[in-house]
């Protein structure tokens, strides 16, 4: 029998209104990635990640439980997914330690089915479970290798092939249990203990249908539909996963530097890194009409979080370089009568080219002084900028209830 957990999902801090919009959207993976045999798996450890959950579990019974899941995931073929669960066992068991379990993890990244659990002390806090496309896998890195080996300079040392890489994935969010079982978020980011990353490796895992769902619909269709009147219809979803999805890695794309040589920016390097992660994916997608698009209303909108501290203060340097020097290369202009916005798209894939060319140059050299300049000279607001920002803070929110269907 099927069972129905409706979450509300509030993605800001505001009361709702009268004029919002609340609608709700199903999260599910996509099944058809697994066997008739695994989607059975799954079905019974749904159920065991629910009970094994609930305020009050026993630890011991919960790593007997994963255990046991461990062994069924072996018979249904999940090889590495068994191999995560008896070492998640082992975690609660006091016979292995959080970072054995996140590099086990790492080993699970090719299957089509992504089981995340966090722990808290010897307990279970959240078990969350994606699906993901290998095929899709294969082809975003692939594209994202090929991208940086056409980057200008590139040398062989570039690429990262070691085992504690940038890696991201493109996936569905499929079920959450446990303390975080009410949110629904684009994405998770591994390990959970950040002190870890350099030896294990930072994890994206994207959420499609969550940034469709949320970020999209909830924020950035709108703001796209109110202040790209012939620019919205290019600005799409699809656009707004792949530039998320790709975005990632690319912020170590070009020369490894070592932290120390990224401190060498000082206070330029945080919304430097931002830049580059916004402007790479769209240079990536051949800056495509809708790539562009996308960007510009992102940007906005991510603007907006700013200044409501829905998003780091480095953005705000960042975003505003960024849309200063397509205002200044003609790809953006600004209508004041409508508060609206027109993109030249050919001028924003020059302007876009030019500023990774000289984002990489920088990061290169390790020059602070160039760093600051750039984000002295663009790097703050201006009066269409606050006007356009105003006028998205006066549109009805869209708000969504996340249904998970088990």
């Amino acid at each position: 029998m099927q069972r129905l957990f409706v979450v509300a999902l509030l993605m800001c801090s505001f009361a709702v209104r009268a004029e919002d919009v609340i609608r709700p959207v199903a999260a599910a993976g996509d099944l058809t990635l697994l066997t008739p045999a695994q989607r059975t798996w799954l079905a019974a450890f749904q159920s065991g990640a629910l009970r094994n959950t609930a305020e009050g579990t026993d630890a011991k019974a919960a790593a007997s439980w994963l255990e046991s899941a461990a062994a069924d995931a072996r018979a249904v073929k999940l090889a590495a997914t068994a191999g995560y669960l008896a070492t998640a066992a082992r975690v609660l068991r006091g016979e292995a330690t959080i970072e054995d379990a996140e590099k086990s993890w790492r080993s699970t990244l090719d299957e089509a089915l992504l089981v995340i659990i966090r722990f808290d002390g010897t307990k279970i806090a959240d078990v969350t479970v994606c699906t993901c496309d290998p095929l899709r896998t294969r082809q975003v890195e692939r594209s994202i290798e090929q991208f940086e080996r056409s980057l200008p300079g590139f040398v062989p040392a570039w690429i990262d092939t070691s085992p504690a890489r940038a890696i991201t994935r493109i996936a569905n969010l499929h079920f959450r249990a446990g303390r975080n079982a009410s949110a629904a978020s684009t994405g998770t980011y591994l390990p959970f203990d950040r002190q870890m990353t350099r030896e294990i490796g930072r994890t994206w895992i994207v959420y499609e249908n969550m940034i469709r769902a949320n970020w999209w619909g909830e924020g950035v269709r709108p703001v796209a539909l109110r202040i790209l009147p012939h620019g919205a219809s290019k600005a799409t979803a699809e656009a707004m996963v792949a530039w998320y999805g790709y975005r990632a890695p690319l912020y170590d794309a070009g020369p490894n530097l070592t932290p120390a040589e990224r401190d060498r920016l000082s206070g330029s390097k945080d919304p430097l890194s931002i830049i580059k992660g916004d402007v790479l994916p769209v240079l990536l997608a051949g800056g495509s009409d809708e790539s562009v698009a996308t960007l510009t209303a992102v940007s906005f909108h991510t603007l907006r979080d700013v200044v409501h501290g829905n998003a780091p203060p480095a953005h705000r340097a960042a975003t505003t370089t960024e849309i200063n020097w397509l205002v200044e290369r003609g790809g953006l202009r600004f209508d004041n009568t409508s508060t609206t916005w027109e993109i030249d798209y050919d001028r924003c894939r020059s302007a876009l080219r030019g500023l990774a060319t000289e984002l990489m140059a920088i990061e290169a050299a390790g020059d602070a002084k160039r760093a600051a300049a750039l984000l002295a000279r663009y790097g703050t607001s201006t009066a269409a900028i606050d006007r356009t920002i105003e006028t998205i803070d006066a549109l009805p929110r869209v708000k969504v209830q996340t249904v998970f269907v088990r």
